[in-house]
C-alpha cells in the first residue's frame, strides 16, 4: 500500500511563490506560509485596503508579514527571489502556480492543526479531565449553597419587614419629603424594596450558577467524545480531505479557461 506524503510547512518559500491570487488570495497565503495561520481580522482588512490604494506593493506586504514576531517565530523564511522595485499587476497572474501553492499551504495548515488537537487529546487522560471538571463543579457548588443560604437569609428578613410593615398600618407609606424625618412606616417601605431588589439579583445568580454547572456537563461529555475520535479517524479523514483536494487540482488543470478565484475559499 502506497504512503501518502502530507505537505507540511516550508522552512523557506520564494516571494514569487506567494505573489498570485487575487488581494484576498494573497493575504491569505502570505500568512499561512510566512506565520502558519489563518490571518487575523484586523490584519486581513488592513493589508486589503493598502493594496486597494497600492496594487503593485505585494512585494512591500510580503516583506512586511515577514517581519512579525509571529512569522520569525513560525521559522519559514522569506526568499528574496524578486527585485525590490517589483510591481504586482494582473497580467502576471499564474493560476496553476497559485492552485498549486494554496492547496499545499491549507493541507499544511489542516495536518497542523490535527497534530496539536492529537496531542492535547493524548496527554488528556478522562482521570485527569475529571479531576479537573470535579474541581470547578464543587466550587461552583461550593459558591451555589452560599447563593442559596444568603437567599434565604434575604428571604426571611423580607418576611419580617413584611409583617412589620402590616403591623404598622398596612399599605406602605409614601416617601418622606426632602429634609423631613422619615416615618417609621416610610423607612420600612424603602427597606423593603431595597431587600426584594436584593433576592432578585440573589435568584438570578442562582439561576446562572444552575446555568455553568450544565454547561460543565455539557463540556465533560463533549471532551469525552473528543477522546475517543481515534487517530486511524483523524488519518482517514485528511486522507479523504487530500484526495478531493488533489481532484479539484487535477480538474483545475484540464480546465482551458481556469480561474485564480476558487469558490470554496475559507472565509476570513
Amino acid at each position: 500500500m502506497a504512503v501518502i506524503k502530507f505537505p507540511g510547512f516550508p522552512v523557506s518559500i520564494p516571494a514569487s511563490e506567494l505573489i498570485y491570487g487575487t488581494d484576498s488570495d494573497f493575504v491569505i497565503n502570505a500568512y499561512l506560509a510566512l506565520q502558519h495561520q489563518w490571518p487575523d481580522q484586523g490584519g486581513y482588512e488592513h493589508y486589503l485596503y493598502v493594496l486597494s490604494q497600492h496594487p503593485g506593493h505585494r512585494l512591500k506586504v510580503l516583506k512586511e508579514i515577514a517581519s512579525s514576531d509571529v512569522a520569525r517565530y513560525s521559522g519559514t523564511k522569506l526568499e528574496q527571489d524578486l527585485p525590490d522595485n517589483h510591481l504586482w499587476a494582473k497580467s502576471l497572474n499564474d493560476p496553476q502556480r497559485y492552485l498549486h501553492t494554496s492547496h499545499g499551504l491549507r493541507v499544511a495548515k489542516i495536518l497542523s492543526d490535527l497534530q496539536g488537537l492529537r496531542s492535547l487529546i493524548g496527554n488528556l487522560s478522562l482521570g485527569k479531565l475529571s479531576e479537573a471538571l470535579r474541581t470547578v463543579v464543587d466550587t461552583q457548588q461550593a459558591h451555589l449553597a452560599a447563593l442559596e443560604s444568603r437567599l434565604a437569609d434575604n428571604t426571611s428578613l423580607v418576611q419580617a419587614l413584611e409583617a412589620r410593615l402590616l403591623e404598622l398600618g398596612g399599605a406602605p407609606a409614601a416617601p418622606a419629603e426632602p429634609g423631613t424625618d422619615s416615618s417609621d412606616s416610610a423607612w420600612v417601605h424603602t427597606a423593603l424594596q431595597r431587600l426584594t431588589q436584593r433576592l432578585g439579583q440573589m435568584e438570578q445568580q442562582a439561576q446562572e450558577t444552575q446555568s455553568l454547572r450544565q454547561q460543565l456537563d455539557d463540556t465533560r461529555a463533549e471532551l469525552a467524545a473528543l477522546k475517543a475520535h481515534t487517530h486511524g479517524q483523524i488519518k482517514r479523514e485528511v486522507a479523504e480531505y487530500v484526495n478531493a483536494m488533489l481532484a479539484a487540482s487535477r480538474a483545475q488543470e484540464h480546465t482551458p479557461t481556469a480561474a485564480p478565484a476558487a469558490s470554496g475559499e475559507p472565509k476570513v
